[in-house]
């Protein structure tokens, strides 16, 4: 009988830069940060007679977002870059594995929404990425 295998995972081994800032911390206790892609990668045609035809969009944008604690004191650097219409890198890595996501021109799209209640709250940071490379490489052995 094979042996199960054995995988850990630690949030800590989640590095995050974006626009020249790396994130030391200062993350929500649930999601660290949320790459998705805008548009399929893959458009289909289907033919009055059946057939498929199949396009790549070639299409790199994607939606990034970052969740940090309200009293992150990356909020403040983030609501700089915002402000100033900065423009720049993000490179997003799972050094648990070999999952990679990066891009060298992206922004932030609009300012988080705050709340304030009894706990700290999140701030999401939402930021377009023009040219984003994405690879979901799990953990490796």
């Amino acid at each position: 009988m094979a042996v199960p295998e054995f995988h850990a995972y630690d949030s800590n081994e989640v590095s995050v830069n974006a626009l020249g800032v790396l994130v030391e911390g200062g993350f929500s206790t649930d999601t660290l940060v949320m790459v998705t892609m805008t548009n399929d990668r893959y458009k289909e045609y289907e033919g009055a007679d059946g057939s498929v035809s199949r396009s790549d969009t070639h299409s790199r944008i994607a939606k990034v977002e970052i969740h940090l604690a309200q009293t992150s004191p990356t909020n403040a650097v983030f609501a700089a870059a915002f402000a100033s219409g900065v423009i720049g890198p993000i490179e997003i890595l799972d050094l648990n594995g070999a999952s990679v996501h990066s891009c060298s021109k992206a922004w932030i799209v609009k300012q988080p929404d705050a709340g304030y209640k009894r706990d700290v709250d999140v701030r999401v940071w939402t930021f377009t990425a023009a040219d984003m490379d994405s690879f979901s490489g799990g953990q490796l052995a």
